[in-house]
Protein backbone atom coordinates (compact mmCIF):
# COMPACT_ATOMS: atom_id res chain seq x y z
CA UNK A 1 0.00 0.00 0.00
CA UNK A 2 2.93 2.31 1.03
CA UNK A 3 4.78 1.80 -2.00
CA UNK A 4 1.68 2.63 -4.40
CA UNK A 5 1.24 5.90 -2.73
CA UNK A 6 5.05 6.57 -3.01
CA UNK A 7 4.47 5.38 -6.89
CA UNK A 8 1.47 7.80 -7.41
CA UNK A 9 3.25 11.03 -5.74
CA UNK A 10 6.14 10.50 -7.49
CA UNK A 11 4.64 10.29 -10.85
CA UNK A 12 2.12 13.60 -10.28
CA UNK A 13 5.70 15.41 -9.41
CA UNK A 14 7.33 14.48 -12.38
CA UNK A 15 4.00 14.85 -14.44
CA UNK A 16 4.30 18.85 -13.12
CA UNK A 17 7.58 19.52 -13.45
CA UNK A 18 7.41 18.63 -17.30
CA UNK A 19 4.35 20.90 -17.70
CA UNK A 20 1.76 18.18 -17.49
CA UNK A 21 0.30 15.54 -15.02
CA UNK A 22 -0.40 12.56 -15.37
CA UNK A 23 -2.80 10.44 -12.75
CA UNK A 24 -3.91 7.48 -15.23
CA UNK A 25 -2.85 7.07 -18.09
CA UNK A 26 -1.83 9.55 -21.39
CA UNK A 27 -4.72 11.70 -21.53
CA UNK A 28 -5.65 13.18 -24.97
CA UNK A 29 -4.87 17.21 -23.96
CA UNK A 30 -2.57 18.52 -21.84
CA UNK A 31 -3.47 20.10 -18.49
CA UNK A 32 -4.03 24.15 -17.65
CA UNK A 33 -1.06 26.26 -17.68
CA UNK A 34 0.57 24.74 -20.51
CA UNK A 35 0.42 26.02 -24.47
CA UNK A 36 -2.85 25.62 -26.07
CA UNK A 37 -2.14 22.81 -28.59
CA UNK A 38 0.09 21.00 -26.22
CA UNK A 39 -0.95 17.40 -26.30
CA UNK A 40 0.48 13.80 -24.05
CA UNK A 41 2.39 11.41 -25.97
CA UNK A 42 3.65 8.30 -24.91
CA UNK A 43 2.83 9.93 -21.20
CA UNK A 44 5.13 13.34 -21.76
CA UNK A 45 3.56 16.73 -22.47
CA UNK A 46 4.52 18.04 -26.16
CA UNK A 47 4.43 21.97 -26.33
CA UNK A 48 2.04 23.30 -29.09
CA UNK A 49 4.39 24.11 -32.36
CA UNK A 50 4.88 27.98 -32.50
CA UNK A 51 4.14 29.32 -35.58
CA UNK A 52 6.54 31.88 -36.75
CA UNK A 53 5.94 35.10 -36.00
CA UNK A 54 5.03 37.53 -38.26
CA UNK A 55 7.69 40.59 -39.47
CA UNK A 56 7.29 44.02 -38.00
CA UNK A 57 5.67 46.29 -40.22
CA UNK A 58 6.20 49.95 -39.52
CA UNK A 59 3.29 51.88 -37.81
CA UNK A 60 1.75 54.56 -39.53
CA UNK A 61 1.88 57.79 -37.15
CA UNK A 62 -1.06 59.84 -36.91
CA UNK A 63 0.72 63.21 -36.51
CA UNK A 64 3.18 64.62 -39.05
CA UNK A 65 6.59 64.68 -37.98
CA UNK A 66 8.32 67.52 -35.80
CA UNK A 67 11.61 67.40 -37.60
CA UNK A 68 12.17 65.43 -41.01
CA UNK A 69 15.54 65.11 -42.60
CA UNK A 70 16.67 63.21 -45.40
CA UNK A 71 20.22 61.78 -45.06
CA UNK A 72 22.59 59.99 -47.88
CA UNK A 73 23.40 57.39 -45.67
CA UNK A 74 21.98 53.98 -45.34
CA UNK A 75 19.35 52.92 -42.71
CA UNK A 76 21.95 50.94 -40.59
CA UNK A 77 24.56 53.37 -40.51
CA UNK A 78 21.95 56.28 -39.25
CA UNK A 79 20.02 54.39 -37.15
CA UNK A 80 23.46 53.10 -35.21
CA UNK A 81 24.55 56.78 -35.18
CA UNK A 82 21.39 58.37 -33.59
CA UNK A 83 21.20 55.48 -31.15
CA UNK A 84 25.24 55.81 -29.88
CA UNK A 85 24.90 59.70 -29.96
CA UNK A 86 21.60 59.38 -27.69
CA UNK A 87 23.59 56.56 -25.23
CA UNK A 88 26.17 59.13 -25.22
CA UNK A 89 25.31 62.44 -24.58
CA UNK A 90 22.62 61.59 -21.98
CA UNK A 91 23.87 58.26 -20.47
CA UNK A 92 21.15 56.49 -19.39
CA UNK A 93 20.53 52.71 -18.82
CA UNK A 94 19.74 50.97 -21.64
CA UNK A 95 16.48 50.70 -20.63
CA UNK A 96 15.49 53.97 -21.41
CA UNK A 97 16.06 53.40 -24.94
CA UNK A 98 13.88 51.13 -27.46
CA UNK A 99 15.24 49.90 -30.86
CA UNK A 100 12.81 48.35 -33.32
CA UNK A 101 13.77 47.35 -36.82
CA UNK A 102 10.98 46.53 -39.27
CA UNK A 103 10.67 44.10 -42.07
CA UNK A 104 11.57 46.81 -44.64
CA UNK A 105 14.81 47.73 -43.22
CA UNK A 106 13.21 50.67 -41.38
CA UNK A 107 13.92 51.43 -37.39
CA UNK A 108 12.53 53.36 -34.45
CA UNK A 109 14.56 54.50 -31.77
CA UNK A 110 12.28 55.57 -28.91
CA UNK A 111 13.01 56.88 -25.56
CA UNK A 112 10.94 54.65 -22.86
CA UNK A 113 9.86 55.41 -19.16
CA UNK A 114 10.95 51.84 -18.11
CA UNK A 115 8.50 52.01 -15.22
CA UNK A 116 5.16 52.80 -17.32
CA UNK A 117 6.46 51.13 -21.01
CA UNK A 118 5.36 54.23 -22.36
CA UNK A 119 6.94 55.87 -25.35
CA UNK A 120 7.97 59.41 -25.33
CA UNK A 121 10.27 60.81 -28.21
CA UNK A 122 10.24 58.97 -31.20
CA UNK A 123 13.10 58.61 -33.85
CA UNK A 124 11.76 57.12 -37.34
CA UNK A 125 14.69 55.98 -39.59
CA UNK A 126 12.98 54.95 -42.74
CA UNK A 127 14.62 53.83 -45.63
CA UNK A 128 14.10 55.54 -49.00
CA UNK A 129 16.56 53.79 -51.06
CA UNK A 130 19.92 51.73 -51.04
CA UNK A 131 21.87 54.62 -49.45
CA UNK A 132 18.88 57.18 -48.55
CA UNK A 133 17.32 57.45 -45.57
CA UNK A 134 14.60 59.78 -44.17
CA UNK A 135 15.01 60.90 -40.16
CA UNK A 136 11.53 62.09 -38.57
CA UNK A 137 11.31 63.15 -35.20
CA UNK A 138 8.52 62.73 -33.48
CA UNK A 139 7.31 64.54 -30.17
CA UNK A 140 4.57 62.44 -28.63
CA UNK A 141 2.85 65.67 -27.52
CA UNK A 142 5.76 66.40 -25.20
CA UNK A 143 7.69 69.38 -25.59
CA UNK A 144 10.80 69.26 -28.06
CA UNK A 145 13.77 71.67 -26.88
CA UNK A 146 15.52 73.06 -29.63
CA UNK A 147 18.94 70.61 -28.81
CA UNK A 148 16.70 67.89 -29.62
CA UNK A 149 15.24 68.72 -32.47
CA UNK A 150 18.47 69.46 -34.21
CA UNK A 151 18.98 65.81 -32.91
CA UNK A 152 18.55 64.04 -36.13
CA UNK A 153 21.08 66.19 -38.24
CA UNK A 154 23.88 64.87 -36.51
CA UNK A 155 23.80 62.06 -38.46
CA UNK A 156 23.90 63.44 -41.99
Amino acid sequence: MQWKKILLWSSVCLGMLSGCQELSGPQENCNEGVEAGSQVVSGKCLPAKKKPEAPLIMPERLSAPLVSVSVDKPVDEVGNCLHTNMQSRFKLPAEFYKVTVYANGSQTLALVNPFTKLEGLQIDVVKAGPNHSIVNLYDNGMVISKAWQQFPKLCQ
